[in-house]
């Protein structure tokens, strides 16, 4: 099995944590053949340093570094999709540019799918931290078997998209991600399962995920427009039923239009303490 790992990075990413990043693959180099990176727009000058230093690093480690870039920011799941015409390994293996892999985590992929070579894609569990991992031992759990995942993402993302290890010819033959605003892992998803693929996640944590401000980031008008138009594709797709969408959204009404700061207090009472 081969391994190529997809990150887009772009202009607002912070450059300490995109670093950090990139060091927490390096450490694991021996694991896998390729790294894309993408550049979704303009990305500037301290961002193309660190791409340009590390691009050096991974060359020394026999890692093929392709770093596509876009003139303008066009968003992650046109910016995945770009990346993934030049991923050519057997698995693609996801990566956020300012989380942090866990040592073990490429050693882990190896086992889980020599076990399980059937399974088009792995995920894992997810441990947030603030300043270095392990800090919150705030986990977002999500469940591990097919039955389970199809039925909990009636109502929310069923898999952690940072973690996921997905076999690439069976992401080409459902196209790759779409353009679903805020949406484009969990849209994905739906799809690969309304094709009878075969998903599921391990109890493990293989990512640390870095806290944002997921408060002001999931809450307002415009990410409730997102979510209405995520909900029409579903249906489309005939993965939400009328009535599953009404239980989907109206929950989230209320949710959406909340401030900032108590949408962020609702997130962190989702998550589990490790």
């Amino acid at each position: 099995m081969s391994f190529s790992v997809l990150m887009s990075v772009y202009c607002k990413d912070n450059p300490k944590y995109f670093s950090l990043a990139l060091k927490s693959l390096l450490h694991q180099s021996e694991y896998y053949q390729q790294l894309v990176l993408v550049c979704d727009g303009k990305v500037g000058s301290e961002l193309e340093a660190i791409i340009k230093e590390y691009k050096e690093y991974f060359t020394k480690n026999k890692i093929d570094f392709i770093n596509p870039k876009t003139e303008v920011n066009n968003g992650l799941g046109k910016a995945l999709n770009i990346g993934t015409a030049y991923c050519n390994q057997d698995y693609i293996v996801r990566m956020d540019s300012d989380d942090i892999c866990a040592d073990n985590r490429f050693q882990r992929l190896v086992e889980i799918i020599t076990d399980d070579p059937e399974t088009d894609v792995i995920g894992t569990q997810i441990e947030e931290f603030n300043k270095q991992p392990g800090d919150l031992k705030n986990r977002r759990v999500v469940p591990t078997q097919l039955s389970e995942i199809i039925n909990y993402s009636k109502m929310r993302n069923p898999m952690n998209h940072v973690t996921v290890c997905i076999k690439r010819k069976s992401l080409l033959a459902v196209e790759g991600y779409e353009n679903v605003l805020f949406h484009e892992d969990y849209y994905l998803w739906l799809k690969m399962i309304s094709k009878g693929m075969n998903l599921k996640n391990v109890n493990e944590v293989h990512v640390f995920v870095r806290v944002g401000d997921l408060g002001n980031r999931r809450n307002g008008i415009k990410y409730f427009k997102n979510e209405i138009k995520f909900l029409k594709a579903a249906i489309y797709l005939k993965e939400f039923t009328i009535i599953d969408s009404l239980k989907y959204i109206l929950p989230r009404i209320l949710v959406r239009l909340l401030p900032g700061y108590m949408v962020s207090k609702v997130y962190k009472k989702l998550r589990v303490s490790s």
